[in-house]
C-alpha cells in the first residue's frame, strides 16, 4: 500500500513538473508601446531617404561553388554576412561585407556535420558558434562560425509539432512551435535544454497568434523567421497572424508593443472560418488570406527611437514607421527607394538590420525583374558606388544586397 501511494506522489509530483514546463504566462510590461494604425498619418509615400543618410551596395561573389537560387534569411554579425540557401541543395553561406565569399557551412548527408535540410539559423555571439536548424533531422548543428568547423549536435524530442526556426539569445535556446493538427493547443515559443534538446519551458498559448497553432512556413511557403533584431540585447518574437510583439530578455519574456487597427483577424474569425471549413488547414487558410483581413507584422526592425515593420491588409504590403519617444506613427503603401534609383522602386521588406543601418536583398524572386531593369537609362542613380558593376551583372549572378546607414 505504502508502495502504491509513493508510486501515485511520483506520478503526480511527475506531472506537476511537467505542467510547470509547459505552462508559463509572460511578463506585464508597464511600458507597453501602443502603435495605432488606425489613427496613423497617412502617408501616399514615405521615402526611404527621410529614414536613411547613404547607401552601399554589396555584389555576392558567384562561382561554380557558390550560387544562391533561394535566400531563405540573412544575418550580419562582426564582419560577416550569412545568407541562408533554401533551394535544393540548402545550405548556409559566409561572405565578407564586401560580398568576397568566405565559407560555407556543413553539407548535405547523413554523416557526422552534415543535415537533411536547413529552415533556419542563429547565432550565440559569445562564444562565436552558429547553429543550424534541420527541421526533415528534427536537429540542431553547431559549428564554429570562424573555421566552419562541425562541434556537435542537439537531437529534439518528437513531439505533436514542427520546429522551423530558433533564436539563441542570453545562453539559452529559443524555438518556434508549429503543430500538425489545427485543434491541437500548447505553447507557440519554446526554451530547449541545449545539451538533451527536451523542452524546458514555453510560452504563448495560440491564441496569441488569433487560435491559429503555426504551419505557416509549409502552407504558404513562408519563409521569414519569427524571431527578429536578432542580435540585439532583447529579440522580438512574431507570429503570422499575432497583433502582439513580444520580446525575449535576458530575464524576462513579455509583451513590448502591440497594434491597433481595426480590420485586424481575430480569433473569433479564424475559428469560425476553421469550424465552417472541417478544419481543414489548407482551405482554412487560404479562406482566411482571401477574406480582406489585416495580418503579418513581417520585416520588423528596431533602432534609435524607431520601429518600423510590414503588414498585409486586403492582399496589399503597408509600411509603418513608429516613433517610441513620440508616439507618433506613420503608414503608407508605397515606401519609395529614392537612394539607389532614380525611377520608383517600392521596398517590399528589409533582411535585417545592425546597430547602423538597414539590409536590402535583392533575391530569386525579384532578381530576373530587377536585372532588366537595370538597362534602363537612369533606373539606378549614378552616384552609387557600384553603378558600372551593377549595370554588367550577369543573369547567373548572386542576389545583391543593399547596406542603408540610418540617419
Amino acid at each position: 500500500m505504502i508502495n502504491k501511494t509513493l508510486i501515485i506522489l511520483s506520478c503526480f509530483l511527475t506531472l506537476l513538473v511537467v505542467i510547470s514546463a509547459i505552462v508559463h504566462e509572460i511578463g506585464v510590461n508597464q511600458h507597453l508601446y501602443v502603435i495605432d494604425i488606425d489613427n496613423a498619418e497617412k502617408n501616399d509615400e514615405i521615402l526611404l531617404s527621410e529614414i536613411c543618410s547613404n547607401v552601399k551596395t554589396i555584389i555576392l561573389e558567384t562561382n561554380d561553388s557558390v550560387l544562391i537560387k533561394q535566400d531563405g534569411g540573412v544575418q550580419v554579425y562582426k564582419d560577416y554576412i550569412f545568407v541562408l540557401n533554401k533551394s535544393d541543395d540548402a545550405c548556409l553561406y559566409a561572405f565578407s561585407k564586401e560580398g568576397r565569399f568566405i565559407r560555407k557551412y556543413g553539407n548535405r548527408g547523413n554523416g557526422p556535420g552534415e543535415y537533411l535540410s536547413i529552415k533556419d539559423f542563429t547565432i550565440d555571439t559569445e562564444n562565436d558558434i552558429i547553429y543550424l536548424m534541420d527541421d526533415d533531422a528534427n536537429q540542431i548543428l553547431l559549428y564554429d562560425i570562424n573555421t566552419g568547423k562541425y562541434m556537435n549536435k542537439i537531437k529534439l524530442e518528437r513531439k505533436t509539432f514542427n520546429c522551423f526556426h530558433l533564436q539563441y539569445n542570453n545562453n539559452k535556446l529559443y524555438t518556434d512551435i508549429n503543430y500538425w493538427h489545427i485543434n491541437e493547443s500548447g505553447c507557440m515559443l519554446q526554451k530547449i535544454d541545449q545539451t538533451t534538446g527536451q523542452q524546458q519551458q514555453c510560452w504563448l498559448d495560440p491564441q496569441y497568434n488569433k487560435g491559429w497553432n503555426g504551419g505557416i512556413s509549409i502552407i504558404d511557403r513562408l519563409e521569414e523567421s519569427p524571431f527578429y533584431v536578432r542580435h540585439q540585447e532583447a529579440c522580438k518574437y512574431i507570429f503570422y497572424f499575432a497583433d502582439t510583439i513580444i520580446s525575449i530578455g535576458k530575464n524576462q519574456i513579455e509583451s513590448y508593443a502591440v497594434i491597433k487597427e481595426k480590420n485586424w483577424i481575430t480569433s473569433k474569425d479564424i475559428s469560425q472560418i476553421a469550424e465552417d471549413l472541417n478544419y481543414d488547414k489548407v482551405q482554412t487558410f487560404q479562406t482566411i488570406r482571401n477574406k480582406g483581413f489585416s495580418y503579418n507584422i513581417n520585416s520588423y526592425m528596431e533602432w534609435n527611437d524607431f520601429i518600423s515593420f510590414f503588414y498585409i491588409k486586403n492582399h496589399y504590403k503597408y509600411f509603418v514607421l513608429y516613433n517610441k519617444k513620440t508616439g507618433k506613427t506613420r503608414t503608407t503603401q508605397s515606401l519609395t527607394n529614392d537612394m539607389a534609383y532614380g525611377k520608383p522602386w517600392i521596398v517590399n521588406g528589409f533582411s535585417c538590420s545592425d546597430e547602423n543601418g538597414l539590409y536590402e536583398i535583392i533575391g530569386m524572386f525579384s532578381l530576373n525583374r530587377y536585372l532588366e531593369r537595370i538597362k534602363e537609362d537612369n533606373f539606378l542613380k549614378r552616384s552609387l558606388d557600384k553603378y558600372e558593376e551593377l549595370k554588367n551583372l550577369p543573369e547567373d549572378t548572386n542576389p545583391v544586397i543593399f547596406y542603408y546607414e540610418f540617419k
